[in-house]
């Protein structure tokens, strides 16, 4: 199975779905601009794809941090999420990984907090990320399971806009159903109405 995006030696890696069906490759992002840009020009796309990703960056714009504060990582964790939610204004899942990820933040940081617990927020921070990205793949997984049960041999599906992997941290969301109903052995037809994105 293609993995979208995945978490890698601090790093977010994906795939520049601009490149496709050309070419697969995979970004190595290690800064928070280079993420918005790839989302902004559609390197990222997908509704589910993109919370994945506006979680991970602002982990990683955590870890970046030179802030000795909790104050300080505060504020620049305040101008990340400013930044990513600048990206795709229609996304909805976007804002609800933010508003998930500074709510686990604000959860666990205080304006005392010690440096000896700096390396223990940070990871908390980041576990919450990895958690979403986890958590898309398990909802992919289910939607498939219970989608195709409705799924007979014989039907015609059409699909619309972009619903399988590259839409997800996992298998997709209307595809998903498609591909478990294969491995089921039903036969049907499918019909892809997907969006496209021309490169300039």
């Amino acid at each position: 199975m293609i993995e979208p995006i995945k978490w890698k030696s601090n790093k977010i890696v994906f795939i520049d779905q601009t490149e496709l069906p050309a070419k697969l490759k995979y970004i190595k992002c290690a800064d928070v601009g280079t993420l918005c840009e790839a989302i902004k020009h559609l390197k990222i796309r997908g509704a589910p794809l993109i919370g994945v990703a506006v979680a991970l960056g602002y982990a990683l714009g955590c870890l970046k941090s030179k802030a000795k504060t909790a104050i300080e990582l505060n504020e620049d964790l305040k101008r990340i999420a400013k930044k990513l939610r600048s990206t795709r204004p229609t996304a909805v899942n976007l804002f609800w990984a933010l508003d998930r990820m500074e709510h686990t933040f604000h959860s666990v940081s205080g304006q005392d907090c010690p440096l000896t617990e700096w390396k223990m927020l940070k990871e908390v921070v980041l576990k919450e990320a990895l958690d979403i990205l986890e958590e898309d793949k398990d909802m992919c997984r289910a939607i498939g399971k219970n989608g195709a049960k409705l799924i007979k041999n014989g039907d015609v599906i059409l699909t619309h806009c972009n619903a399988g992997i590259l839409a997800t941290a996992g298998q997709g969301t209307a595809l998903s159903v498609l591909y478990e109903a294969k491995k089921q052995g039903k036969k049907f037809k499918v019909y892809a109405d997907e969006t496209r994105h021309n490169k300039k």
